[in-house]
């Protein structure tokens, strides 16, 4: 009997870290653009994009194996997003985008292609 190894898509620790810092939140300001790529045996299934500049914050689901990307917003410590509420969470379909704007300094993100980020992995 043979015994056959099943590889995986290797992962470049360089390519991992954007995605953490999505699945995991992370700050953005002004003038700043983030995209999350997954690939599985080097074959992209599927990337987001989030570009902000200035008070405009552009997101874009541009793949997803799902059919769609789930984003999650919240602003600093003790500042709601948008100004009724303490987090804002929306999907987009593949090739959709979608632009707020007026978002706070600081604002976290979080994003996921399976469904809404909830905490643990979503650290608003």
């Amino acid at each position: 009997m043979r015994l056959h190894s099943i590889q995986r898509g290797w992962r470049s620790p360089a390519v991992l870290f954007p995605i953490l810092l999505l699945l995991g939140g992370c700050h953005v300001h002004a003038d700043v653009s983030i995209e999350s790529v997954v690939s599985l045996d080097h074959v992209k299934v599927d990337a987001a994009r989030i570009v902000a500049r200035g008070d405009r914050v552009r997101f874009t689901c541009m793949q997803s194996r799902s059919g769609a990307c789930y984003f999650k917003v919240a602003g600093p410590a003790a500042v709601q997003v948008p100004p009724d509420a303490t987090e804002l969470a929306f999907q987009l379909a593949a090739g959709q985008s979608r632009e707020l704007k007026g978002l706070p300094a600081g604002f976290r993100h979080c994003l996921d292609y399976t469904g809404t980020p909830h905490a643990p992995d979503c650290a608003l």
